[in-house]
């Protein structure tokens, strides 16, 4: 066994108590499989390379572009100028889930959906490298670490 090896295994939190492994289905598989509820050591420097500032995408949908997104770019605490966001207007936030992205069901059906009741600003949040990881602890962190980008 190598030296680090042991180092790597150390458990630094429990997601739950009783129970270390569960079995999860993302939602593009078609059989469950087995997830350690439990994060490590090595967890951490792999949840450590996700960087939200760097990694999270914002995608606006409007009625006049209710089908292909904008990005949006924060400066200086300012969206990017050029886009449809309209400021008077409500904005409504999807945020994907563990292991999908912004193209996932939820967005494809909700996006037109809100645009056709109201006019309406949708973002997209997509945090698909952080909610990719096959480790629902190392997911779950990464979710906190998204959270926290523009607080």
């Amino acid at each position: 066994m190598a030296q680090g090896t042991l180092l790597n295994d150390v458990i630094v939190r429990k997601l739950d108590i009783y129970r270390r492994f569960q079995y999860v289905q993302g939602p593009d598989e078609a059989e469950p499989r087995l997830s350690d509820m439990w994060l490590s050591a090595a967890d951490l420097r792999e949840a450590g390379a996700y960087d939200p500032d760097v990694d999270i995408e914002y995608h606006l949908f409007t009625r006049a572009n209710p089908t292909v997104s904008q990005p949006l770019i924060m400066e200086d605490n300012q969206l990017t100028p050029g886009t449809h966001f309209d400021a008077r207007k409500r904005t409504v936030i999807l945020i994907h889930g563990w292991l999908s992205s912004v193209t996932s069901n939820m967005t494809t059906v909700l996006v037109p959906a809100f645009l056709q009741a109201a006019d309406v600003n949708v973002i997209a949040v997509d945090w698909s490298a952080g909610a990719s990881s096959r480790n629902y602890a190392v997911a779950a962190l990464n979710c906190i670490n998204s959270g926290r980008e523009h607080d």
